[in-house]
């Protein structure tokens, strides 16, 4: 049994998305892990299962999906003789690409992206990278002799320059980050099966079938920019219509106020299951924390904590009150109302909605009836939720991986978003602007929408 590239594989996996996914030793191993075994605990949309019943896949099942495309990229690459010709360098390549995809999203922490951006400057790729350096897995990789560094570069878009395999990797690293990576492929794959929604179903074999390294550059075959400009589209319609729906944020507010009032707040007091690790825990080699401690922060350690809040005689009367209204909102599916949204595809001004929201805020706050109250959810433009764009015009370096690049009939590179005939350049144009505010009481309603008529409209 071998993997599509060739590698010997031990174990078919079945996928719902991708039917069976062959999987080598080392993978397996690390599939077997703790570490990797609690992504079967982080759904890969939080409590978007609230408003699409069926997404409640996990982010284990996701990495799994990425490691397939990896190698779907990989095989046209190998099939055009595009990767080294020794195939014992070849297979090396291959494996550690197939293994930092596997591990591209072990480092999320419970309900995926909603409290990623608790951390300035630090994400789940980052954390990945320690995991990978101070956890089992860092065992498991040099029982194989493969370079745990490199895997952990890998994860945040670097490449270590004393890899052996350095200069094949670099010309790579655009299939594991870019507009049209092999994790974005997958999740809209996923999202848009288990969602129901039919806008993320992109032509996943003629995007992978028609990849190239051309000048050592990762490109697409000139035919495949309608399969990519429908991929960005889809990316696009897959945020306005999923990941932002009105009653998915809503949810994701409520989680960021459940943990910053009450969990947060009342951890000092209460041995609670579920936290938010220091980065320093990540960077302290303990196989003991990462196979016991860590492997236990899911979100059912979320809900165990908030269980046990509203059963301790330590918490406030007010805020237990406040506490059972909010918790509610999940357990009986009984949103907190959206008074005001503003969703715009803006001219490119990167801070003017921005300072708009901000000093609509400001002018909130004279209202503490408003913002004090335990129903009052704002979504920040800047955060705590990034909107993402499917694609973007500007290009600064022309050695960036990001962008995604055609070649064309006549041999000449370039950028997708700058070619004459693009649709999908008029939307790299703009950039999304949400503004959200979410309130419980009627009265209070009908003046955050006055003042944010005046202030945003």
């Amino acid at each position: 049994m071998k993997t599509l590239t060739g590698l010997e594989a031990v174990k078919n996996i079945l996928d719902p998305i991708h039917g069976p996914i062959p999987i080598t030793k080392v993978e397996l191993e690390i599939i077997s892990t703790p570490v990797f075994q609690r992504l079967r605990g982080i759904t890969q949309l939080s409590l978007a299962s609230l408003v699409f019943p069926g997404a409640i896949h996990n982010r284990f099942q996701h990495c799994l999906g990425t490691l397939h495309i990896i190698d779907k990229f990989l095989y046209t690459l190998k099939l055009e003789g595009k990767l080294p010709s020794d195939n014992a360098i070849s297979e090396r390549i291959i494996q550690k690409m197939r293994i930092s995809a596997l591990l591209h999203d072990c480092g999320h922490l419970p309900f995926s992206h909603t409290f990623e951006n608790l951390y300035e400057g630090v994400n789940h790729e980052d954390f990945g990278n320690y995991i990978i350096k101070n956890s089992i897995i860092n065992q498991i990789l040099k029982k194989f002799k493969i370079d745990e560094k490199s895997i952990g570069e890998l994860l945040i878009g670097h490449i270590n320059v004393n890899d052996p395999d350095a200069k094949e990797l670099i010309q790579l690293l655009p299939l594991l980050h870019s507009d049209a990576d092999a994790d974005r492929i997958d999740y809209l794959l996923r999202d848009a099966h288990f969602t129901g929604v039919p806008y993320g179903n992109v032509d996943m074999d003629r995007i992978c079938n028609l990849v190239t390294l051309h000048e050592g550059k990762i490109c697409f075959l000139d035919k495949a920019q309608d399969a990519l400009e429908n991929f960005l589209f889809s990316r696009y319609q897959m945020y306005k219509v999923v990941y932002i729906h009105k009653t998915v944020l809503c949810y994701e507010l409520l989680l960021h106020k459940l943990y910053n009032d009450y969990i947060k707040k009342y951890s000092n007091k209460i041995d609670l299951p579920f936290f938010l690790p220091d980065i320093k825990l990540f960077k302290t080699p303990s196989n003991e924390w990462f196979n016991e401690t860590f492997y236990n922060l899911t979100e059912a350690s979320f809900f165990k904590s908030i269980q046990i809040l509203l059963k301790s005689n330590e918490i406030q009367n007010n805020d237990k009150e406040n506490l059972i209204k909010l918790y509610s909102k999940i357990t009986n599916r009984i949103p907190i109302k959206n008074c005001f949204r503003y969703d715009d595809l803006a001219e490119r001004s990167d801070t003017e909605y921005c300072d708009k929201e901000a000093a609509l805020f400001e002018e909130l706050k004279k209202y503490p009836e408003i913002v004090n109250h335990w129903s009052f959810l704002r979504h920040d433009p800047n955060k705590p939720l990034q909107i993402a764009s499917p694609i973007n015009e500007d290009i600064d370096d022309q050695q960036d991986p990001n962008p995604i690049r055609i070649l064309s009939n006549q041999g000449e590179i370039l950028f997708l978003q700058q070619r004459t005939n693009s649709v999908i350049k008029f939307l790299a144009r703009h950039h999304r602007v949400l503004i959200c505010y979410y309130h419980d009481n009627e009265d209070q309603q009908k003046i955050i929408k006055k003042l944010a008529n005046k202030y945003i409209l």
